[in-house]
Order: C-alpha cells, then structure tokens, then sequence
C-alpha cells in the first residue's frame, strides 16, 4: 500500500491513525506510512462508527537517525565550518597576492587594495560570517533539504558576493 492509499485508508476509518517510518532511496528521502489503532485520551468524544477510545495521528519521526537534529540543523552546522573555510580561504588569497605584488615590485589597483583590506581585517570577517551563517539559518532551500558542503559553499558564496557587489 503506497502512501497516498495509506492515507485515505486511515481519513476513511477516523479509528486509524498514521505512523511516518522514515525510509531512504537514493537522494531522495520519501516517507513509508503505516495504518495504526492508537487510543484516544479521555477527553476526546469517541467515533460514530462505534470504537471507542482511537484517535488518528500523523507522527514523522526526526530525519537524524535519532538524534533529533533537523535537516535545518544539520545545514547550519556543515555551513559553519564551510563559511569558516570560505573567509579563511579568501583572506589567505589577499595575502598571497599581496605578497606577489610586492615581489614583482608592481603597484596594486584602488579596487585591489580595497579587497585586501576587507578580507585580511578580523572584524569584517567575523561580521561576514555571523551574516552567512545567519543567511543559512533563515534560506528556505536550507530548511527543506539536506545540502552538501559544494552547495552550501556556493550558497554562501553566491549570497555574500552578491551582497558586497551591491554595496558598491
């Protein structure tokens, strides 16, 4: 019985209840439903179809194998050492082209010395980050599913060079 029956088996039968057993294939993670008797509490009028004491209910049990992280969670924590190596990674670029430059004896563009000094100064690396992770936090397509760290990389990146792009 696929979902779709499961559920219009247990909304035909009010002394039904649903229960989500998490089940994975592929990339995508898809639900598998089974049709439960659960007993309603006490204060719930019992069924006109005659069986008393059931109550219907739709339980999803956490996507985290238990540990009750959500898929939000679980982005937010591979964002943070993801946005960490994003700057780290940037800042480690201004300084060795800053270095290139000084060996070639070559004067840098206003535009260059700018960049450098955004990302070789701590406090506008810190502010970019607290703004990235913040990004992750509220981004809908991080709620909904599991990212891996290329796209999370690329979210960030595509979000906080936009950002800067539109400062200028």
């Amino acid at each position: 019985m696929g979902p779709k029956e499961s559920v219009a088996k247990a909304v035909q039968q009010p002394n039904l209840g649903l229960c989500g057993i998490q089940g994975h294939s592929g990339r995508d993670q898809e639900h598998e439903f089974k049709v439960l008797r659960l007993p309603r509490c006490g204060h719930c009028s019992a069924p006109d179809n005659g069986v008393e004491n059931f109550e219907t209910e739709l339980s999803f049990p956490s996507s985290d194998k238990g540990v009750g992280t959500t898929v939000a969670q679980r982005n937010v924590q591979t964002a943070k050492s993801v946005i960490c190596e994003v700057y780290r990674d940037l800042e480690r670029r201004c300084h060795e082209e800053r270095r290139q430059y000084e060996e070639s004896g070559t004067q840098p563009s206003q535009q260059k010395l700018n960049f450098w000094s955004t990302y070789t100064n701590k406090a506008r690396l810190q502010h970019f980050t607290s703004e990235s992770v913040a990004f992750v936090q509220k981004n809908p397509e991080c709620r909904s599913r599991l990212l891996t760290g290329k796209q999370l990389r690329f979210l960030v990146l595509l979000q906080h060079l936009v950002s800067e792009d539109s400062l200028d």
